[in-house]
């Protein structure tokens, strides 16, 4: 049965991305995969396994830092599927890493700019089209573990503010929209495979993430904790996981996603849901 339209940005650069993709087309919505140009040839892909489930897909490139864009995107798939019910602010990108004092009013920018900037103009104007719809919507992003808990890892204060920030937005816009029946929810990943953080592009720094990468700006008390490499941090992560799993993979995000997209959903709004156990 058809389910209306999905927006998903970022949906081949993780597996988390990709697998809220393949999960909203099982469901029944028409996908709308949204990229960066350099994904071109991993989008087509993507694009190709949606389309065997019977929906229809399209891809489209836009660059989460540019308002314009994102705007665009939205025009362009109400011009190509007639309208959007579900969108999924799927940005999750770690910018910066470093301390507080370490950290440069660019890359604090640099972060917010990818972040907590990027889902409030996908909903901004996502909202826009759905009230002038009448017919309501979901509107969902992705956010971190720091926007529940501010002191979860040590070097990252640009980050856990910006995902407080998109935790407020998700607040905030609930109370506005709800009168439109559009809902507003978020959920909070834990950490990724590690292949998928190997060589990320950190601002300025790159993470490499074999077991004795030294942390970029690892603080003097990060070194009294024994967290001062990706391997320490790791198992401290896995320390904070009271299951025989310790790592989540892109299903249990994409079961979170599904669930706040559906019909069932339509009186969870202005949550974050966690999909990592802490």
């Amino acid at each position: 049965m058809r389910q209306g339209t999905a927006v998903i940005k970022r949906c081949t650069q993780s597996s988390f991305g990709r697998a809220v993709a393949l999960q909203l087309g099982n469901d029944g919505f028409d996908i709308a995969l949204a990229e960066d140009a350099s994904q071109e040839t991993q989008l087509a892909s993507l694009k190709d396994e949606i389309e065997l489930k019977g929906v229809r897909c399209r891809s489209y490139f836009c660059d989460a830092a540019k308002e314009d864009e994102i705007k665009q995107l939205i025009e362009d798939v109400v011009a190509d599927f007639g309208g959007i019910d579900v969108v999924v602010a799927n940005n999750l990108v770690v910018p910066t890493v470093a301390p507080l004092l370490g950290t440069s009013v660019d890359e604090w920018d640099d972060t917010f700019r990818v972040t907590a900037r990027f889902a409030f103009v996908c909903f901004k104007y996502a909202a826009q089209q759905m009230i002038k719809q009448g017919r309501g919507g979901r509107l969902i992003c992705v956010n971190t573990i720091m926007g529940l808990d501010g002191g979860f890892l040590h070097n990252m204060s640009a980050v856990t503010s910006a995902s407080f920030a998109i935790r407020g937005l998700v607040q905030a816009a609930a109370l506005e929209l709800g009168p439109h029946n559009i809902t507003v929810n978020s959920y909070a990943c834990g950490p990724a495979p590690q292949e998928e953080m190997t060589g990320r592009q950190l601002g300025s720094r790159t993470l490499t993430c074999t077991p004795n990468t030294k942390i970029p700006g690892a603080s003097a008390i990060n070194r009294l904790a024994g967290i001062e490499t990706s391997r320490d941090i790791r198992e401290m992560l896995d320390n904070r996981v009271h299951l025989p799993r310790k790592r989540m993979n892109g299903r249990d995000v994409a079961q979170v996603v599904s669930l706040l997209a559906s019909k069932e959903a339509d009186f969870i709004t202005g949550q974050t849901v966690c999909s990592f156990s802490s």
